[in-house]
């Protein structure tokens, strides 16, 4: 598939995790078959996936991400975030506009366009936000299937505890129930880690 080809980076966005106060994951409860490290949590909060990584149920998110607020990449699968673009994203969403609903947007700025960021080189935007939570879109259309040209809208939901950015891509964000849900499990995943003291 076209749209999962990672771009070319050069090594010096490739610095992933540098020490900071979230460098490791909660602990989790132990079972027979455990998945371990940042990467878990996506897998089973917002994709859904159980610990041998089969789909429990229907998930609109088709991928995740999650740093620190420090800048620290400790989780991509999907995004391919570079090192700036964390940077740029962490420092949006610890400004005060982040957490208010009628101001979110403006927290947010890229090349002069109020609202916009980047994540992987593909433009979101901003569209309502509010309570440590913002939901943006793909201003284009992204082909799904290119034999019959179709295309669909995408998304990117923004989930912000003490310490981390929790990212999830939602697939279909022209439906207004997937994005919903979307943003129940971010939520959820959100308030995890806030209970965790993350």
């Amino acid at each position: 598939n076209s749209r999962d080809k990672r771009p070319e980076t050069t090594e010096r966005e490739i610095v992933r995790e540098r020490p900071c106060s979230a460098s490791k994951p909660p602990q989790e409860q132990q079972s027979t078959n455990t998945m371990s490290g940042w990467d878990s949590y996506i897998d089973s909060q917002l994709l859904l996936k159980d610990a041998s990584g089969t789909q429990t149920r229907h998930s609109p998110i088709n991928f995740g991400a999650i740093i620190t607020l420090e800048g620290s990449i400790v989780s991509d699968q999907g995004f391919y975030i570079t090192q700036d673009e964390a940077y740029t994203l962490t420092a949006a969403v610890q400004k005060p506009e982040f957490r208010d609903e009628f101001k979110c947007a403006g927290a947010f700025e890229l090349g002069g366009s109020v609202g916009a960021f980047t994540l992987g080189g593909h433009k979101y935007v901003v569209s309502r936000g509010g309570d440590g939570v913002a939901l943006s879109s793909r201003p284009c259309m992204v082909p799904v299937e290119e034999q019959t040209g179709e295309e669909e809208r995408t998304g990117c939901i923004i989930g912000v505890t003490n310490t981390l950015v929790i990212l999830a891509h939602v697939y279909n964000w022209g439906d207004s129930s997937e994005v919903q849900a979307a943003t129940t499990l971010v939520n959820s995943l959100k308030e995890y880690m806030e209970s965790q003291g993350y």
